[in-house]
């Protein structure tokens, strides 16, 4: 038994390599993250509100506040692709806050009556 635990460990640190990559603390992903946006929207003001959670104000005054959860996860789960998860999701925070939301036309709202079984 001792023997197939140290032949265990010794594959799982051959196998591991030189390769192991370094997984970013949720810190440094939200400022890494936050550079990136910058570089994306030079006119817009980007803040850190805390860890995996960002502000984005736009030229325009538009406010945004960014969650990057799903993010890290994606990037926790394949650290080689961080530029390609980063890029993604930069570029859908700049499109959300980007787009204006209409005004609710009151007249348009219709009430539902649903029975006790709905």
């Amino acid at each position: 038994m001792k023997r197939f635990i140290q032949s265990t460990l010794a594959a799982l640190r051959l196998g591991s390599g030189s390769s192991k990559s370094v997984i970013l603390t949720p810190t440094q992903f939200t400022t890494e993250f936050a550079e990136a946006m910058r570089k994306s929207a030079p006119g817009s003001r980007i803040e850190i509100v805390k860890d995996k959670e960002i502000k984005i104000t736009t030229a325009e005054g538009r406010e945004s506040t960014a969650f990057l959860d799903n993010a890290y996860d994606t990037y926790c789960r394949n650290p080689e692709s961080k530029s390609a998860v980063v890029k993604s999701f930069v570029s859908a925070g700049l499109e959300t806050v980007g787009t204006e939301t209409p005004e609710i036309d009151r007249a348009r709202i219709v009430p539902v009556i649903k029975d006790r079984g709905w």
